[in-house]
């Protein structure tokens, strides 16, 4: 618990195949509302380089010690409570195959999906005028990540460095003209 009536979320070790991050939680009575995911979030422990093989050539992810081999789908109790995705927070989840960033996010920490190479379908949700409240894409936000396309919201109004950095299979990307 961060503040009185604030939840973070971090799961280091984990092991379940899906999860549904909650809006909120109920500790000894009192219901925190969940806001953030936190750095090093859904990352495991381990030593392990990950590496993969495009066109037949073999690539290895730098930094990718904290990778994730089990987690497999997201999703977002809505509404949601969740502002922040930290830094590396699904880094290296290797067989996450989609994820939908919701639109009560507002932050998100550099390479927070870094790594994840079974990422096919990233998808932000949006407010009633199309708009997403989450302002930047962060640095190595989707390292690596296989998706073939994606649509940046309106809303949006810069793009870190390295965010679609090694992503072979991207081959169509619409721009917002917030950016």
């Amino acid at each position: 618990l961060t503040d009185p009536g604030v939840a973070s979320v971090s799961l280091a070790n984990f092991k379940a195949t899906s999860v549904t991050i909650p809006a909120t939680v109920v500790i000894y009575g009192t219901t925190y509302k969940v806001t953030a995911i936190d750095k090093y979030g859904f990352c495991q422990e381990t030593n392990n380089t990950l590496t993969y093989t495009y066109n037949g050539k073999s690539y290895t992810i730098d930094g990718s010690r904290n990778n994730n081999t089990v987690l497999q789908s997201v999703t977002f109790k809505q509404p949601s409570n969740i502002t922040t995705i930290g830094s590396y927070a699904f880094n290296s989840c290797t067989k996450l195959k989609s994820i939908v960033i919701p639109n009560s996010v507002t932050s998100m920490g550099t390479a927070a999906f870094k790594g994840c190479i079974s990422l096919t379908d990233v998808r932000f949700q949006t407010n009633a005028d199309g708009t997403v409240n989450l302002k930047t894409i962060p640095t190595q936000c989707f390292r690596y990540c296989p998706f073939t396309s994606i649509e940046i919201p309106e809303g949006i109004t810069e793009i870190g460095d390295e965010a679609f950095q090694f992503n072979f299979y991207l081959k169509t990307m619409k721009l917002p003209n917030t950016l």
